[in-house]
């Protein structure tokens, strides 16, 4: 029972070793309350990577600099958004990614790298409970 428990744990590891990822940037113009290292990246709802870094953009403070790592193939393209979204009432965030492609624009792929930057950059825009709080008195 114990190798059988060992040998599920070294396939499942190996399983998301062998899974290759794309990484990218996207830079909020906000707080990202809620938001943590590790926490999902969806593309229109469905779970497609996690955070791998949060800190302040160095250029401007007031941005937050987030860094994402999705599985490779996800179709993200130049017109791809990215918005914090929460889940539920529990104030756990996740990013939201959605993108509204023809088939002949999904070949167009990811974003460029712009100088400077190490990923692509995903734009952002505030959304859902986020732009109501925010705008709430």
């Amino acid at each position: 029972m114990l190798a059988g428990l060992v040998s599920m744990m070294i396939w499942v590891a190996k399983v998301d070793i062998d899974r290759e990822y794309d990484f990218y940037t996207i830079y909020f113009g906000g707080p990202v309350t809620g938001l943590s290292r590790s926490g999902d990246v969806r593309f229109n709802g469905i779970y497609v990577g996690t955070v791998q870094g949060i800190q302040l953009d160095e250029k401007d403070p007031s941005r937050v600099k987030v860094e994402i790592r999705v599985f490779m193939g996800t179709p993200i393209t130049k017109r791809s958004v990215a918005t914090l979204e929460v889940l539920g009432l529990t104030g756990v965030s996740f990013i939201q990614i959605s993108s509204d492609i023809t088939q002949s624009e999904a070949e167009e792929r990811a974003p460029s790298i712009p100088k400077g930057e190490d990923y692509p950059v995903i734009a952002s825009r505030v959304g859902g409970i986020q732009s109501l709080v925010t705008t709430a008195p």
